[in-house]
This record gives structure tokens, C-alpha cells and sequence, in this order.
């Protein structure tokens, strides 16, 4: 026998109360097609809106993961988006239970399904990626903001799976097949993990040869036993940095410390990149490391040289030596050259000095006004920010040779032997000129200033300080009328390689051929004769009876 159906709950529920409003909506509006109509109409009851939301969910759910059916070299370039939407999405909030309910524990993901991430909060400190490439947008360089918005996801997930302190986005350098986003960090002691000493990689004795170029490309500069490696966190290992692909900014692999060998070598040879951390480099002389070491070479190089700002932003305490005055008494300029440092001087931002003290803003009166005059189109405005790159491959003096004095020592052999650097915080002015054969210009400076397109009423400006011997790296610079200082931002795009100043590259030739021993008048060994070996035989022993009877024939006389 049926149940009987009560016709008040019918009337009651939810859906006789929407197929009430649907039917009226019908009836008020009397559309052509009312069949066709029902399921907009709806839709528009439910949601406000004739169509059906198109758009996912905010948070990422415990969902199927989607079949492609399509083939898989149709979409190699939207590989980038395989875990975007999971590091992209904002964590769910968790659950707080309500009064007498017990906190409920998390369930295993359903295999085949996309985990959701947990809750947690960004622990290093992130530049606004988006808001630096707007910037550098409008003088030409940087990334385009869709591709921005896609890096500032990849840092996000950076920053919360390696322990960094802080995170920005260093540059993208071109490969052949595929590019390299690059991100410069530093590191987080509380949550670094200890590490242990790297291994020395010992060299293989008795492998077969597989290919030719492992005979080719056997010579390799020999390291110096006096130029150790810089330790981590100082020098040249100061930094971190970290490396993804374009085809996936959310996966980040950390580039190696680098030695002075690799910077060596990497000032010798010429290798564009391919896009493959773990790819060999071909080079002659053969270069100590795959492609993750000469990316990381290549970097430090590209640091040293273009890491700039615009002057009086910093100061360094013992980049120069104490003002030396001559036989009148007035003081004389600042040396143009010193000695390589010890240790790196500290790099500190510029004090603001009292408004109503004249003599203290007179020095630094145009970083103090934030450069009204356009001083920033010209190259004694600005100044190096990092240590010079000595020849040995480091930025310091190897500490097992004497330190050379800043304030001014006596001329010893350490002294003489030092290498001489323009000082720390130096002006680019004086960086070396360029030569390009058949311009109408023989020297050409280092730099190129430009000045980004702005509204005269606007109180900022926006500058770029252009690096002609390191293609592709710039130093944007905004200012505000009247506020000090400026915001500067650095970011590299090219094919990590030096200018060759129009001149073709041509490697090292290989070393000189030894000298082989002449062998004029070289006799090889001659079998002896019999007799000649009996000549040199030795003695036969004596026999031990008689030499018993002598001694008692002795002991009886």
C-alpha cells in the first residue's frame, strides 16, 4: 500500500516554493519558446543570473583530476599550468568547531584526487613581483604582467617550501630550449636545516670514453692553492638562488655555491645556455660543473658588475682610507684605486640628516630632494653597490695572504702583490669605455641613462640606468619631488653572456705540445751472457761445519 502524501509538507518544501517562482516568472514574461525557457529561468531564480556559473571553486577541493585527451605535444606550453591552480588558490580556513563538538581530524586524500593544501601563512618576505615589472614595463624591459602574475605565484610557493628569509625576482636569462627564471633569496637560519660539508668530486680513473669530447675537453684550468672557496653567506655565497623553468615557475631547483675555479673558467669561454640544469657545458678549456654551475658563474659575474644605485643612497664605513691632506693642509681627492679588501665593507642606507641643518644636507642635498634636476642622467650619480670581481675569482682577499691596510700601509711585498680596485661605492663614470669597430664613436661609456615617459604634473620620475657591456641588465630608479632617497629595482633579461664589443670570440688555444726526450744514442737493454752473469754473481756462502771447526781449533791453541 502507497504512503499517504501529505499535500501541507509538498506545499512547504523548497521545491514547490522555486517551481512556484519559476512558473510565475513564465507567466509574468510569456516567452515564445516556454520549454526552452524553463531551464534559464531557473537558473536566473536561483543565481540572479540566466546562465549557469562557469567559474570553479575558490578553494581547492578533493576533485577529480581531468583526462587529456588531446596529444601530449599539443600542449607543452600550458605545462606551466599543471599545479598552478593548487598554489594559486588561497588556503580553506579551517573549521573552528562550535560549543560541545569535537575537533574533527583530517581525512586521507581519495587517491586520484588533488589534495588541498594547508593552512599557512607566507613566512619570508616577498617583493611585489607585479608591481616591479609595471615599472620596469614603462622603460622598456621586464616581464609582460600576465607573465608577472604567474611568477608571483611560482615565488609564493618558493617561499613556503625553502627556508628563505627573503624573496624577489632576480631576472630571466634565454635559453635554446627553454628559459630560466631566476630568484634571488637569503637565507633563513631558523629554518634552514643543517647541512652537511660538500664532497669534494673525485675524478674518474679507468672509465671507458663514450663520447670524443670527453678527450677533446680533458685540459681544465687548475684551481689555486691559495684561493679557497668563499664560505656560504659571504662573498659571492652571500645570496641564494634559485632557478624554474618557463615552462613551470612553480617548481624551483637551488643553484650551487659557486668557487673561484667556475668564475675563472667562466671568464674564458663563451657557452650560450640551453635550458637544462643537468646539460653539459662544451667549452674549451672544459668548464668544473654542468650548466647549473656556469648558470651560477654567470650570475656572480653579472652581480658584480651591474648592481647599481643612485648615489648618497648608502654608505660604507673603511671603503676608503682616511682623508689625507698635502704640505698646506688641504685635503687631498679620494683615491681613484685601492687595494682588494679583506672583507667586504657593510653597506648601509643613508641617515636622514635635520631639514633645518644646511651643512648636513649640502652633501647629499640631491638625495635629499630626490633628484629634482634630473641628475640621475648622468653617470657620477650613480654607484656600484657590489664588490669588484677580483682575478682570482672571489671578492675578497683569500685569507691566508696578509690583509692589506685601507688607512694606508707601508709598501711590502703584500702590498705590492695586492690587486688594485676602484673603491667600494664607486661611481660608474669611471667603469672602462667601450670599443665597437667601425663606429663613429671610439669610446663608448659603460652605461646608457634614460628617462620613462611621465605626466609633468606628477611628482615622480621614473630612471633606468642601462648596462651596454652586460646586455639586457638594467637599474630602474623611482623618485618623488622633494621626498629622499628612491626606490630601486634590479632585473637582468638576456642570454647571461657578455659583450664581445663587436669582435668575433675566439677560444684559448690549447697548450703547448711538450717537448719529447731525444732519443739519439739510446741503447735499450742487451741480454747478458753466461759469463758475464757469473762475473757479477755473488760469493757462495761458507759452509756452517767448517766455520764450527775453525772456532775450536781456535779456542784449543
Amino acid at each position: 500500500m502507497a504512503a499517504k502524501v501529505d499535500e501541507n509538507a509538498i506545499r512547504s518544501s523548497a521545491l514547490w516554493n522555486h517551481m512556484t517562482a519559476v512558473l510565475s516568472q513564465v507567466v509574468s514574461e510569456r516567452p515564445e519558446g516556454i520549454l526552452d525557457a524553463l531551464a534559464p529561468t531557473s537558473n536566473y531564480v536561483l543565481t540572479g543570473k540566466a546562465l549557469p556559473p562557469r567559474v570553479g571553486r575558490l578553494y581547492t577541493d578533493a576533485v577529480p583530476m581531468a583526462r587529456s585527451d588531446v596529444p601530449a605535444d599539443s600542449v607543452v606550453d600550458m605545462t606551466w599550468a599543471t599545479g598552478f591552480r593548487q598554489t594559486a588558490a588561497p588556503p580553506r580556513p579551517r573549521r573552528v568547531p562550535q560549543n560541545g563538538e569535537e575537533e574533527e581530524d583530517e581525512e586521507p586524500p581519495v587517491p586520484g584526487t588533488i589534495a588541498e593544501p594547508p593552512v599557512e601563512e607566507l613566512p619570508a618576505e616577498l617583493k611585489d613581483v607585479v608591481a616591479e615589472q609595471r615599472v620596469l614595463n614603462t622603460v622598456g624591459t621586464g616581464v609582460p604582467p600576465e607573465e608577472s602574475y604567474r611568477l608571483l605565484v611560482g615565488l609564493q610557493s618558493l617561499a613556503r617550501t625553502e627556508p628563505v628569509a627573503t624573496v624577489r625576482l632576480w631576472g630571466k636569462v634565454m635559453g635554446s630550449r627553454a628559459d630560466y627564471y631566476i630568484a634571488e633569496a637569503r637565507l633563513d637560519a631558523n629554518r634552514a636545516p643543517e647541512e652537511e660539508e660538500p664532497m669534494e668530486d673525485e675524478e674518474e680513473e679507468g672509465v671507458p670514453v663514450s663520447q670524443i669530447a670527453d678527450v677533446l675537453a680533458s685540459y681544465m684550468v687548475k684551481p689555486h692553492h691559495a684561493t679557497p672557496r668563499e664560505e656560504a653567506g659571504k662573498g659571492l655565497n652571500e645570496l641564494l638562488y634559485y632557478a624554474a623553468s618557463t615552462q613551470n615557475p612553480t617548481v624551483w631547483t637551488r643553484l650551487p655555491d659557486v668557487t673561484p675555479q667556475q668564475v675563472v673558467t667562466a671568464r674564458i669561454v663563451r657557452c650560450g645556455f640551453t635550458g637544462d640544469l643537468d646539460a653539459r657545458v662544451l667549452s674549451h678549456p672544459k668548464f668544473p660543473g654542468q650548466e647549473r654551475h656556469y648558470l651560477r658563474a654567470q650570475i656572480a659575474r653579472i652581480n658584480c658588475a651591474t648592481l647599481v644605485a643612485p648615489r648618497d643612497m648608502y654608505t660604507a664605513d673603511g671603503a676608503l682610507p682616511d682623508e689625507e691632506e698635502d704640505e698646506n693642509g688641504n685635503p687631498l681627492p679620494p683615491p681613484t684605486e685601492v687595494p682588494a679588501y679583506s672583507s667586504v665593507p657593510p653597506l648601509q642606507p643613508q641617515e636622514e640628516p635635520d631639514p633645518e641643518d644646511a651643512e648636513a644636507v649640502a652633501p647629499v642635498k640631491a638625495w635629499f630632494t630626490g633628484y629634482p634636476d634630473d641628475e640621475l642622467l648622468q653617470g657620477k650619480y650613480w654607484v656600484h653597490t657590489a664588490p669588484t670581481l677580483l682575478r682570482c675569482g672571489r671578492v675578497t682577499q683569500p685569507a691566508d695572504q696578509p690583509p692589506v691596510d685601507a688607512e694606508g700601509a707601508e709598501p711590502d711585498e703584500a702590498v705590492e702583490r695586492a690587486e688594485l680596485i676602484h673603491p667600494f661605492l664607486c661611481d660608474i663614470s669611471r667603469d672602462a669605455t667601450l670599443a665597437f669597430p667601425g663606429h663613429s664613436r671610439r669610446n663608448l661609456p659603460a652605461w646608457v641613462f634614460r628617462r620613462a615617459f611621465h605626466n609633468e604634473s606628477s611628482p615622480t620620475s621614473t630612471y633606468v640606468a642601462r648596462s651596454l657591456v652586460w646586455p639586457g641588465a638594467v637599474t630602474a630608479a623611482v623618485t618623488t619631488r622633494g621626498r629622499p632617497g628612491a626606490n630601486c629595482t634590479m632585473f637582468y633579461c638576456g642570454n647571461g653572456l657578455k659583450s664581445t664589443q663587436g669582435q668575433h670570440y675566439t677560444p684559448v688555444l690549447p697548450p703547448r705540445r711538450l717537448v719529447e726526450y731525444a732519443e739519439g744514442g739510446l741503447v735499450l737493454n742487451v741480454d747478458s751472457t753466461v759469463d758475464e752473469e757469473l762475473a757479477y754473481a755473488p760469493l757462495p756462502a761458507r759452509p756452517r761445519g767448517g766455520e764450527e771447526e775453525d772456532e775450536e781449533n781456535e779456542n784449543e791453541d
